[in-house]
């Protein structure tokens, strides 16, 4: 399991916003971190995604969102409500 998206999952925890959503994306597209990326990207390996979420002080919607921002941007995201486990916005 990368060690680079439990750390993630840590500094995002529960309560982030778009704009930390999208560092984070940013830093892990940049890493070349290939099994982060791997992870991020394979949809059939989303509930394995989800847990590290979990097991890191997040949440799977906030894998989710971070999963989406890596492939598509934090633009996707924004418009519309927030769909993250936490409660800021920015």
């Amino acid at each position: 399991m990368s060690e680079l998206l439990r750390q993630a999952f840590a500094v995002l925890g529960d309560d982030w916003t778009y704009q930390e959503l999208d560092l984070v994306a940013t830093t892990l597209r940049r890493s070349g971190d290939q099994e982060a990326l791997a992870l991020l990207e394979d949809d059939s390996r989303f509930e394995e995604l989800a847990q590290l979420a979990i097991e890191s002080g997040s949440g799977p919607l906030s894998a989710l969102d971070l999963a989406t921002t890596v492939a598509f941007g934090v633009k996707a995201l924004t418009q519309g409500p927030h769909s993250g486990s936490g409660t800021r916005q920015s």
